[in-house]
């Protein structure tokens, strides 16, 4: 933690980070935990950005860096550098108009945008007011007859890419949203505190709460005649979700979606093959941001298989933990054709509209630098795997395996050694010379030494109790071993 005398000024935002500690600071608490939590205890939501920030670059210098392209073309749309953003629910109540806002944002910097089924703003409002076209995300409702006109009218809409979701057929549970009262049945005083959330945001009241209506969602307002509020919407929303969609329901889409189709919210390469068998342009690598099943693998660990099992058959992306031009590289040297980034540009709208979105742009673009850049070769197809001798990807598997390791040791209430010393007969200053079993944090393990005797610290003898006879009796127990079988 930095003392006062060495922090720096704070005058501007420099980072995605910044912008998400200016968005906490703007926005109501219900709503920035809408969209800065995740599901269930959020496991999967820190391993996104985690096992990014395991991975280390590898530098090399004298390297000829004058002439960096960053434009690619992805699903046959020209972009100026591999990033997209992507589609955001409730989007509107961060900011005035948000969609609107950064998609004006995205085609000002030569990205694409993609519009959420659940966005404040419309599909029409939205290609009113952007001059390049977007893509458009849809979910797989039970009312079939209104995702084919939402179909209808994204296509009207220019759009020539459709986001299929197929991660969302239930619901995961969101504890955030629960504590903050977003599922709704409070009692008065609930009520009353969450008004005064609200009210306590003067900002945002004058901006969002009074300048941003109507905050319907402009996509389902057909749907739900008269609905006025997001409160409103959500008995519909919630009960669209169809969790009986299978693969066979991919022929309807085609049916009904003449262009470009992808899947968002795979994790899997036999999923991934199936995709590519189905005949689908690209695949978005997503766990849903970590707001849907906890524990599951982290995209970018995902990524290598899939790009392995797909990569020269389809457009693969990623979403998902990406904070920086750093991340992005990071992707792209695991084969990603570009990166979709969520929370960062909520987080940049929220706290300075489309100027804040438009600068996060600008970081992700520089904050890369150009040797890395050049490195992970973004200006083409990253399907080979050659490209990762960029990354100091070894070390993961070792964290990974020594982790194992030390958590097997913590679990044992005796260690083998000290016991073998302890019926040896050796003294306790002996004993006490050995180094205590520490974790990979460098926190003592729980239990430090033997418990046996009189080397037995008043401490310990509290613990006694607890631990199994096998452990009191002094009997040692196997060696920690690890599992030979290769890690996932």
């Amino acid at each position: 933690m930095l003392r006062r005398g060495d922090r720096p000024l704070g005058l501007a935002p420099a980072s995605v980070r910044d912008y998400r500690e200016l968005a906490r600071r703007r926005l109501p608490r219900q709503l920035f935990d809408y969209i800065d939590g995740g599901a269930y205890e959020e496991q999967t939501l820190r391993a996104n950005s985690d096992d990014l920030a395991a991975i280390g670059l590898r530098q090399r210098i004298l390297r000829d860096v004058g002439d960096i392209q960053l434009a690619t073309t992805v699903l046959g749309q020209e972009l100026s550098m591999p990033v997209a953003l992507a589609p955001v629910g409730l989007g509107g109540m961060f900011a005035q108009r948000a969609e609107v806002q950064a998609a004006r944002a995205a085609a000002a910097k030569g990205v694409v945008f993609c519009e959420s089924t659940v966005s404040i703003c419309g599909i029409e409002e939205v290609a009113a007011a952007s001059p390049e076209p977007f893509w458009y995300q849809l979910y797989v409702m039970r009312d079939r007859g209104y995702a084919e006109d939402l179909m209808a009218r994204a296509d009207a809409a220019g759009c020539r890419v459709l986001v299929l979701t197929v991660d969302l057929a239930v619901v995961g549970a969101r504890y955030r949203d629960t504590r903050n009262g977003m599922s709704g049945g409070l009692n008065t005083w609930a009520s009353l505190r969450k008004s005064l959330d609200l009210v306590g945001h003067p900002a945002w009241v004058r901006d969002v709460a009074l300048g941003g209506r109507p905050h319907t969602f402009g996509n389902l307002e057909k749907a739900v005649p008269g609905g006025s509020t997001p409160e409103s919407f959500k008995e519909w929303v919630d009960a669209q979700f169809d969790p009986t969609v299978t693969w066979d329901d991919l022929a309807w889409v085609r049916a009904h979606w003449p262009h470009r189709l992808v899947l968002k919210g795979i994790l899997d390469p036999d999923d991934a093959r199936a995709a590519a068998d189905h005949g689908v342009e690209g695949i978005v690598v997503s766990n849903h941001g970590g707001r849907q099943l906890d524990d599951t693998p982290s995209t970018i660990s995902a990524l290598p298989a899939i790009v392995e099992a797909v990569g020269d058959r389809l457009d693969v992306l990623l979403d998902g933990g990406i904070r920086s031009g750093l991340d992005v590289v990071k992707a792209l040297a695991l084969g990603a054709r570009a990166c979709l980034i969520g929370r960062p540009w909520a987080w940049a709208v929220a706290a300075r509209g489309q100027a804040g979105v438009e600068h996060i742009l600008d970081v992700l673009r520089a904050d890369g630098g150009p040797l890395q850049l050049e490195a992970a070769r973004p200006g083409r197809a990253p399907k080979r795997p050659e490209q990762r001798h960029h990354l100091r990807l070894l070390a993961r598997r070792d964290h990974r395996l020594l982790r194992r390791r030390v958590l097997r040791l913590r679990a044992q209430p005796l260690l083998p050694r000290h016991a073998r010393r302890l019926e040896a007969g050796e003294d306790r200053r002996t004993t006490e010379r050995e180094p205590s079993a520490r974790s990979a944090l460098g926190r003592r393990s729980p239990v430090p030494g033997p418990l046996l005797g009189r080397h037995t610290s008043s401490r310990s003898r509290l613990l006694l109790p607890l631990l199994p006879r096998r452990a009191r009796s002094g009997a040692p127990r196997p060696a920690a071993r690890l599992d030979p079988r290769p890690l996932a």
